[in-house]
């Protein structure tokens, strides 16, 4: 009896993928020998562009993560100056003195939420305190 329960959760349980398994692209590129890119796809030979993989702004100091390399404001990476590390993006300008700016999230656009929930809150809030205020009244005319 006991071997029979322990058959169909054995059989269940081989099923499951293992979470911490790499995504194909990167088992594929390391069969061939290449290195993975950010995205898990292998890295081309063209692809010189910094990638930001971290940004940190404190009081006294920003700095980022970029190709893998610590970078404060004004330090250089390949070649190109740190101007500026903002929340989701840095700056880089070039010796030529272009600039040029690259988000921690290529091709995701950050935008602040409209908030209704917040003019609902606000409109809610004064109809209680204008019924606290009758209330409040009323208990204090019959507590003298």
């Amino acid at each position: 009896m006991v071997i029979a329960l322990a058959v169909p959760s054995l059989a269940w349980a081989q099923a499951l993928a293992d979470p911490t398994r790499p995504p194909p692209a990167i088992l594929a590129a390391q069969a061939k020998g290449a290195a993975p890119g950010p995205t898990g796809v292998p890295a081309t030979e063209e692809d010189n562009t910094p990638r930001v993989q971290m940004l940190s702004i404190g009081k006294s100091q920003k700095y980022a993560v970029i190709s893998g390399r610590v970078v404060r404001v004004g330090g250089m990476i390949d070649g190109a100056k740190l101007v500026e590390v903002r929340p989701n993006a840095v700056i880089l300008q070039s010796p030529e003195g272009t600039r040029e700016t690259i988000n921690l999230y290529p091709g995701i656009e950050i935008r602040a939420a409209k908030s209704r929930d917040a003019a609902q809150a606000k409109e809610s809030t004064g109809k209680a305190k204008g019924r606290e205020g009758a209330s409040g009244n009323a208990s204090k005319k019959e507590n003298r």
